[in-house]
Order: structure tokens, then C-alpha cells, then sequence
């Protein structure tokens, strides 16, 4: 076990408890916490890119046991940009917000929006930040479903 790490035994015991009492609302924030005590041993100049991950993952989807905030983030990022992008439109048409709906969730699902941002944004600096933003973060909720995926399965 590295020095780094809080033992885990505790946890994954008191979550089998609740597991065997068919409370799985209560084992899922135990095991939460478990990952959240890890990532709060971990010092920032020994391995940022790991504390920042961690954190990443805490932010975005609790470490796999609150998969509802990474809908919650794609949810409110879209209606931000959708609305973003329907005020910047100069010719509104009545399906204007539709579009602008499609082509931010396009954004933020990871790889497929990229190659859109120019054609989109109109080549205006602030819109062409907000898609690159937006695809970034797209791609970090795509890395932790996949990372949250893979630790649930090794489970």
C-alpha cells in the first residue's frame, strides 16, 4: 500500500454491511468517501496531475458513485451554450435554438464536435473559447464515465 493512501479495509467492510442490509444509497457514499479521504492524503507537489484527476473525478461524477452529476454538468453546460449561442445568432429563425441545442451537445460529446467550431461560432473570440472549452470538458466527462466504468467493473 503506498504511503499516500488511507486503508481501505474499513471502508469496503462498513460498505459490505450496508451491501448485506440492502442499503445501497449508504454504501455508495461510504465507498465515495473512501475515495475522497485517498485523494485528500495525496499532497499537490508530489503528484498534481493525480490531485487534479482525483478532483476532476470528485467534481464530475463523485468517483463513479454519483454518476447523476456528469448529466447534471452535460445538462446545464448545454442549456448555457445553448442559450450562448442562440443570442449571438444575428438572422433568429424558429428552429434557431433547436440548432443551437444540437450543436452544443455535439460539442460536449467527446470527439464530435471539434471540427464544428469555426463553422459555428462565426469566428468570434468568445464563442470560439466557449466550444474549445466545451469539448475540453466534454472529453474529461467521456475520460471519467470510461475511468468510473472501469473501477465499477473491477469491483
Amino acid at each position: 500500500m503506498e504511503a499516500t493512501s488511507v486503508p481501505q479495509q474499513p471502508y469496503r467492510q462498513l460498505a459490505a454491511i450496508y451491501e448485506r442490509a440492502g442499503n445501497d444509497q449508504a454504501k455508495r457514499h461510504v465507498l465515495h468517501e473512501m475515495y475522497r479521504s485517498n485523494n485528500k492524503k495525496i499532497r499537490f507537489r508530489d503528484e498534481p496531475l493525480l490531485k487534479i484527476w482525483n478532483k476532476l473525478q470528485n467534481v464530475f461524477l463523485g468517483y463513479g458513485y454519483a454518476p447523476w452529476r456528469a448529466v447534471a454538468w452535460i445538462s446545464a453546460l448545454a442549456v448555457f451554450t445553448t442559450v450562448w449561442y442562440g443570442l449571438q445568432n444575428t438572422k433568429p429563425t424558429p428552429f434557431g435554438f433547436l440548432r443551437s441545442a444540437i450543436l452544443s451537445l455535439g460539442f460536449l460529446l467527446p470527439g464530435s464536435g471539434y471540427d464544428k467550431i469555426e463553422k459555428w461560432t462565426g469566428g468570434t473570440f468568445t464563442s470560439s473559447i466557449i466550444a474549445a472549452g466545451l469539448v475540453i470538458v466534454g472529453l474529461l466527462l467521456g475520460a471519467s464515465v470510461i475511468a468510473a466504468a472501469a473501477r465499477v467493473i473491477k469491483r
